[in-house]
């Protein structure tokens, strides 16, 4: 009985590790989307930014979809600012489908030379919508979590053209450039019980093998 407790727990943390542990939930990556400052305040990423990379598998089927920032209110004096009030989008890049959609709140960023990243910008009000659930894709799934999704966050990396994002900011000009970054999942308290619980118990077991 005691080994397929300890078994049963070692299965569950690692299929939950599998998106859970510390690789991004997805990613996309530099040079495969860009971004538009319109000199007042607002940031809004371009809708022609592909998921390249799914933690946990390379043929889950969100990979190729297009994911979308739009309206992200920049606030503060270089090289610090503060971003918030945005909205993110994950949609089928053929068909504009709606796979999720959320709002991001508040967020860090740091703007040096030509280039900036902004850090932990949480996600709320996550909806997956009945065509997301039915794509079949395992983080969708995930994130789903049986109805109450998880809390994420984003990170996210520009480049600017030609100029910096902090003069663009600081002197009220328009600009653009590269964009790249990750969507992150954080787990639920109850997840990191279990990983611990499961770690735990295989140290007692190795413990007694020994």
């Amino acid at each position: 009985m005691r080994k397929c407790v300890l078994a049963l727990v070692a299965v569950l943390a690692f299929s939950v590790n599998a998106f859970a542990g510390t690789s991004p939930l997805a990613e996309f990556s530099p040079g495969t989307g860009d971004w538009f400052y319109d000199g007042a305040g607002t940031l809004t990423v371009n809708p022609d930014i592909l998921i390249d990379n799914v933690s946990g598998g390379v043929t889950d089927s969100l990979i190729g979809a297009e994911i979308t920032f739009s309206n992200l209110s920049i606030s503060g004096a270089g090289p610090f600012f503060s971003v918030a009030s945005g909205q993110m989008t994950i949609q089928n890049a053929t068909t504009n489908t709606t796979y999720l959609t959320a709002d991001l709140g508040n967020g860090d960023m740091l703007a040096v030379g030509t280039t900036a990243s902004a850090g932990f910008l949480s996600v709320g009000n996550v909806n997956i919508t009945t065509e997301g659930l039915a794509l079949g894709s395992d983080a969708l799934n995930f994130i789903y979590n049986g109805g109450n999704p998880l809390p994420m966050t984003v990170d996210m990396s520009f480049s600017a053209i030609p100029q910096g994002l902090a003069d663009m900011i600081a002197n009220n000009q328009s600009g653009y450039g590269n964009f790249s970054g990750s969507l992150n999942a954080i787990p639920e308290p109850a997840t990191l019980a279990l990983l611990a619980m499961g770690g735990s118990l295989l140290g007692m077991r190795r413990r007694r093998v020994k």
